[in-house]
């Protein structure tokens, strides 16, 4: 079954699949104009996405799910050893949600979480118990290009 897909201007992408989402809209954050946002950055695109969401999609609340390949600290950065910085995006996304958070109290946002764990709520029963967001995001922000990226393509075939 493929899903009925649009783009809304150049800055997300709202899928219909029933299961998931809004009455089946889920709103994703689009990388491309920023392809490797700072923690910032990325907590700036989440707010903006969520006003996105309920003002195109019409979503009474928003809720923001930071992706990453990480749920709750299942996984670890690996450190560069010379600088002591993060190799990959876990801390990214963990200190864009504290900055979306603190910057944007009235914003429903929780993350690091896969995604699986903010879409399906048995998965975040089991990886993310407690949250508030988890399976049950409407918003979806990814931390960089390629991330949002291969999300998008994988969204665009049945699997």
């Amino acid at each position: 079954r493929r899903q009925r897909q649009m783009c809304i201007r150049d800055r997300l992408l709202i899928t219909n699949q029933k299961e998931y989402g809004e009455d089946g809209v889920v709103v994703m954050g689009d990388v491309a104009v920023t392809p490797n946002p700072t923690a910032d950055q990325m907590a700036q695109i989440a707010y903006t996405t969520a006003q996105t969401a309920q003002s195109v999609a019409g979503f009474a609340e928003p809720r923001v799910a930071m992706l990453s390949f990480s749920t709750k600290g299942s996984a670890k950065d690996a450190k560069d050893k010379e600088t002591g910085k993060s190799v990959y995006i876990i801390d990214k996304v963990v200190e864009a949600t504290q900055i979306a958070k603190e910057k944007y109290p009235e914003l429903k946002v929780d993350g690091e979480m896969q995604a699986d764990a903010a879409l399906v709520p048995s998965v975040a029963a089991k990886k993310a118990p407690g949250s508030d967001i988890a399976g049950k995001a409407n918003v979806l922000i990814a931390p960089c290009l390629e991330v949002g990226n291969i999300g998008y393509k994988l969204s665009l075939i049945h699997i």
